[in-house]
């Protein structure tokens, strides 16, 4: 084992120093950059995800700048008494402060996630999992300053699964499926750089082979930090990577008749709906339209019946219905935005429609569009 002691001197102080700088100042701004990218969404596309990434990128911030000081700063003397403890020393309570925030930003990065999808064996088995580290880091932390190091044992692998988790799950979102493995074996290398480069970096390894193992395995975080972070930078908005999958029918009613003009199902794609039967089958939804919705107004309603949501956006002309599985607030945006796209284009023909459904076809080109990524 090799002594080494705190702070941190000699020739490799420098390059270290300047290597962990680096990657805490890298941090913050990937923090900056995603909460940038929260606020320039239209309100209904926000998501607590972003804020979550937030949360995660500032608090690793953070907590590399708290290492720092203990590391480089502070005195490794243990002293008894040592403030409200028996025994401690500065270093060691910049590391639980550090540490403590790493794992605040994991939490809220975590409850982040889970808040729109079930991972494991049920909703906020994470979060859980988590909140239940927090409380008990909390109660040894008035007891004994080192237990955190210990507990980075629990959190570590933990907080790896769900990552690799919501990987898998990211991947079966935005690519075909046979191309899920291809990435996932790319992607994977960097995650395990990422935690070969921290183990590296810890006080055990320090003292089992040197410095030069902290250098090395600071320069790998490093690479492996940015490669990660790029390659959730170009995802695009986390509103937009499934909502097309919780569609289920489309419908677009005129408002004056209460006729339906179009009608699209994607999970009974071989159905032949007529006119007549659509019309039928939106007759309390128009009722509901008049009662809540002027004749003038563009207005957005919210039903939930039978396990289905009613999303309905009530424009100058028409009405646009997705029907879907799950509330979503990006739902409602791009209902919106197809609807008012579609009138746009069939405002002359909408003024007086004569109920003839077959000019309205080309609006399958729409819903192509639209649901390009479906």
């Amino acid at each position: 084992m090799i002594f080494v002691d705190f702070p941190i001197y000699g020739p490799l102080r420098i390059p270290l120093l300047i290597l962990e700088w680096i990657i805490a100042v890298i941090s913050l701004e990937l923090g900056i950059i995603f909460f940038m990218k929260y606020i320039k969404q239209p309100n209904q596309l926000r998501t607590s995800q972003e804020l979550g990434f937030t949360s995660f990128c500032l608090c690793f911030s953070l907590m590399r700048f708290l290492l720092i000081i203990g590391d480089y700063f502070s005195s490794d003397i243990i002293v008894s008494p040592f403030l409200i403890w028996g025994s401690g020393s500065v270093r060691d309570l910049f590391l639980n402060f550090g540490y403590f925030s790493l794992l605040s930003g994991v939490f809220i990065f975590v409850f982040s996630i889970e808040k729109y999808k079930k991972y494991l064996f049920r909703k906020y088995f994470f979060t859980s999992c988590f909140f239940s580290l927090i409380i008990l880091f909390l109660i040894t932390f008035f007891f004994n300053l080192e237990v955190i190091r210990i507990s980075l044992f629990i959190f570590g692998p933990l907080f790896l699964y769900f990552i690799a988790l919501y990987l898998i799950d990211i991947f079966k979102k935005i690519l075909n499926k046979e191309n899920i493995l291809i990435d996932l074996i790319k992607i994977f290398p960097e995650f395990l750089l990422l935690s070969i480069g921290f183990v590296f970096s810890t006080e055990y390894s320090v003292k089992l082979f040197g410095l030069e193992f902290r250098l090395f395995g600071s320069i790998v975080q490093l690479i492996s930090f940015g490669l990660i972070f790029y390659f959730f930078i170009r995802l695009p908005s986390f509103s937009e990577l499934d909502w097309q999958d919780k569609v289920e029918e489309i419908l677009l009613l005129d408002k004056k008749s209460g006729l339906c003009a179009f009608y699209k199902s994607f999970i009974n794609k071989d159905a032949n709906i007529t006119e007549v039967l659509m019309s039928g089958a939106i007759t309390s939804v128009n009722i509901m339209l008049e009662e809540l919705i002027p004749a003038t107004d563009a207005k957005i309603s919210v039903i939930e019946k039978k396990g289905k949501i009613l999303n309905i956006f009530s424009s100058k002309f028409l009405t646009g219905v997705f029907i879907s599985r799950d509330k979503l607030n990006s739902i409602i945006f791009y209902l919106k935005q197809f609807t008012e796209k579609v009138e746009s284009l069939y405002q002359h023909v909408l003024v007086d429609w004569d109920g003839n459904i077959d000019i309205f076809y080309p609006v399958e080109n729409i819903i192509t569009e639209l649901f390009s990524r479906k």
